[in-house]
């Protein structure tokens, strides 16, 4: 058993692929396996993850039957680790090679921390500086409620923190990635009130930014949350409220005392109260989606 399981899910990743798998193999901490789900690549991605499983013992290459969704596949690689550390680990990004060793010592000198990261780089396609990322470090707080509010009151935060390195024992029983956009900022959120976040100040982790990738639907919602889940596909979402609903969940179904409990609904109504936007969003779009829903069932029921 490796102490880190690296879980990389891939749709279609042949661009860029090779450089992130490179990165992690280079990696001057041994201990570790890569386990690599295709979510039914139509591009030459399985030719070259087989290439990289056939030639070395530490990684093991999935491909799925039928495409999952973003949020799925992601939470699939966990279930099936068996690791003391997890760490996901996108096809796209880069890691710098002291990553993991650095990430584990620190984990190790803090036993009450169950993630930890560092600053990041954020590159485009071309490999080239987009800009310098540190807000992290903001996360690195002693009390639960102080993490929790930082996390929520950050709507469009990048959420890098996903792919640091994670205690597995925190990320069991936990929502993993809910099915929604946003769900990796909510499980971020559930974190935060289970431990402490340990955020190495130094640019080690390099997430690219390209027009192929999630980031594409920054406009889109619907788009994004079928991404996210392609279940979502023709059903009536309101992605803010349900990640309203899992904050509140989270902290209810949290051991903190009643005092910090108190402490992080209280953040969580001040944000609420103070953005509206996304809130009246998810409103027109669940209106707009609905009158949809029921004027296709009525077309077809006319029709036969």
């Amino acid at each position: 058993m490796a102490l880190i399981t690296v879980g990389m899910p891939v749709y279609n990743g042949e661009n860029f692929i090779q450089e992130a798998i490179d990165s992690i193999l280079c990696q001057d901490f041994e201990d570790f396996e890569l386990v690599i789900s295709d979510n039914c690549s139509t591009d030459n991605t399985q030719e070259i993850c087989r290439s990289y499983s056939d030639k070395d013992k530490r990684v093991r290459y999935i491909l799925q039957e039928n495409n999952l969704g973003a949020a799925p596949n992601f939470n699939y690689l966990f279930e099936i680790s068996n690791s003391p550390f997890f760490k996901w680990a996108a096809h796209d990004d880069i890691l710098e090679p002291s990553y993991f060793r650095k990430c584990i010592e620190a984990l190790k000198n803090r036993p009450n921390c169950v993630l930890c990261t560092s600053y990041s780089k954020t590159i485009d396609n071309k490999g080239e500086l987009v800009r310098h990322y540190d807000a992290c470090k903001t996360f690195d707080q002693p009390q639960p409620h102080q993490r929790f509010a930082e996390l929520v009151r950050f709507h469009k935060h990048p959420f890098y923190e996903i792919f640091g390195i994670i205690r597995s024992s925190a990320l069991q029983g936990s929502y993993l990635i809910p099915y929604f956009s946003g769900g990796d900022g909510v499980l971020l959120a559930q974190l935060s009130l289970r431990g402490e976040f340990a955020i190495i100040p130094e640019y080690l982790f390099l997430p690219r930014r390209h027009p192929d990738q999630s980031q594409q639907f920054t406009n889109n919602k619907r788009g994004y949350n079928e991404w996210f889940y392609a279940g979502n596909s023709g059903k009536v979402r309101m992605p803010h409220f349900e990640k309203l609903a899992a904050y509140f969940h989270a902290i209810r179904s949290s051991d903190l005392d009643f005092q910090t409990k108190i402490k992080c609904y209280s953040s969580l109504i001040k944000q609420t109260c103070t953005t509206w936007r996304p809130i009246r969003g998810d409103l027109r779009r669940a209106i707009e989606d609905t009158f949809h829903i029921y004027s296709y069932k009525i077309k077809n029921t006319i029709t036969k």
